[in-house]
């Protein structure tokens, strides 16, 4: 079979630290995975997954790259590859789960109305505020 291929993830093209299982990114950036596999006989065809499913270009041997841009609907996507070679021997990848930001550090809505409303401040699902003042 063949060995355990290897995923490697850049933004904005450049390396990301250490492969971890967690990737925090924002939206707007650009993601490059990376796979590559040694050995296998016959040549294994690797192949990208988004949450299980196929996902990118088309099987290539030996190296497999593909690059996108990532959005919120990307947020707790997990990716891996897959070596897979005719002899049906496969073996997968470790994987990175994407936590995709919102694509502007600092988001401020603000809202005025009478004077009998406090400011408050509140969490908005996209990592982001909201904040209404009088």
């Amino acid at each position: 079979p063949p060995g355990e291929p290897s995923l490697k993830l850049r933004v904005d093209n450049e390396p990301f630290g250490r492969m971890e299982e967690l990737a925090v990114l924002r939206a707007g950036q650009t993601v490059s995975l990376r796979c590559t596999s040694k050995g296998g006989n016959p040549v294994p065809s690797l192949t990208f997954t988004k949450n299980g499913a196929s996902f990118g270009p088309g099987p290539k041997a030996y190296q497999n790259t593909h690059t996108f841009v990532a959005t919120t609907e990307d947020n707790g996507a997990v990716f891996g590859c897959i070596a897979q070679n005719q002899a049906d021997g496969r073996a997968d990848s470790k994987t990175v789960r994407l936590n995709v930001l919102c694509k502007y550090k600092n988001a401020w809505l603000g809202i005025s109305w009478d004077s009998n409303c406090k400011s408050q401040c509140c969490h908005l699902p996209c990592p982001g505020y909201l904040r209404l003042f009088s």
